[in-house]
């Protein structure tokens, strides 16, 4: 219930900021609050998978789950993309271009002090990773415990 809650409130702050990406006199279209967009909105995807299969894993999979390794890894996955996405949201505000399909001779802003932003981007990555590594332990214990073998 709780995971499905935050990826119900990540599309909502990825609706919102993708409604604030087309608002012309911001020019926001070419900045990385595109990225950003796309991160809330996959991210929240995710996690809402995941609660999903936490809450519907017994009846799909025939074995109860382990919820308190899915909750942990889902409030991991919820801090790395609020991280990940406000980072380059905050980037895309000071006009920092979004770096897709650009080749890195012309990527990057030297003196544009945005490195504070990509550290916590970089937090919000690793944190997205602990996730998946939270869940993979979870996922490998459900089938060790499975007595049956069939789920």
């Amino acid at each position: 219930m709780v995971l499905s809650l935050i990826a119900v409130l990540l599309i909502v702050a990825g609706t919102v900021l993708g409604a604030l990406r087309v608002v012309a006199p911001w020019d926001l279209l070419e900045t990385s609050v595109t990225g950003a967009h796309f991160t809330l909105v996959v991210g929240a995807a995710v996690i809402g998978a995941v609660a999903g299969l936490s809450h519907w894993g017994e009846d799909l999979l025939g074995s109860p789950g382990f919820p308190g390794l899915m909750l942990l890894g889902g409030l991991a996955a919820a801090l790395g993309v609020a991280l990940i996405g406000a980072a380059d949201a905050a980037s895309g505000f000071l006009g920092q271009a979004d770096f897709t399909g650009v080749d890195l001779a012309t990527a990057g802003y030297p003196d544009s002090g945005t490195g504070a932003l990509n550290a916590v981007s970089t937090l919000g990555a690793a944190a997205f990773l602990i996730a998946g590594l939270i869940w993979m332990v979870a996922g490998v214990r459900h089938l060790a415990a499975d007595p049956v073998g069939a789920g």
